[in-house]
Formats: C-alpha cells, sequence, structure tokens
C-alpha cells in the first residue's frame, strides 16, 4: 500500500529578477499533477480555491520583501 501514490503533488517555483532601481519581474510556477482519487471534480476545486490564495499571498510576501530592500537601500 503507498499512500504517496493517492496524494497530488504540487511543485511551486518562483524567481524575482531586478529590472532596475524601480521595478522588478517575479516569474511564478505551479505544477499540479493528481492521481487515484485526488483526480475528482471536488478535489481539483479546492485544489484551485486553495492555490489562488496562496498565489495571493506568495505574491504580497514577495512585494513585502522588495519594498523593505528598497527602503533599506535609501
Amino acid at each position: 500500500l503507498s499512500l504517496h501514490d493517492a496524494l497530488p503533488i504540487s511543485t511551486i517555483s518562483y524567481k524575482i529578477r531586478q529590472e532596475d532601481d524601480e521595478n522588478f519581474t517575479v516569474v511564478y510556477k505551479e505544477e499540479y499533477v493528481a492521481k487515484g482519487a485526488s483526480k475528482g471534480k471536488l478535489v481539483h476545486f479546492m485544489h484551485e480555491r486553495s492555490v489562488k490564495k496562496r498565489i495571493n499571498r506568495t505574491l504580497d510576501y514577495i512585494q513585502k520583501y522588495m519594498n523593505e530592500k528598497k527602503n533599506k537601500e535609501e
């Protein structure tokens, strides 16, 4: 019995690139792979909902970090 095979796998990555003194680019990537019972429509719906919240929270953290970094440099 392998419980790992029944669970969804999420892979998240992001890169921050400073464009100039005022601007930066964020590349955010998330991949979701579901197997077995995790492929159901309800599970997919709940995952999509949590992904949107996580993306917004992550981008807010990145924005806060970049603002703090900018303020320290001034």
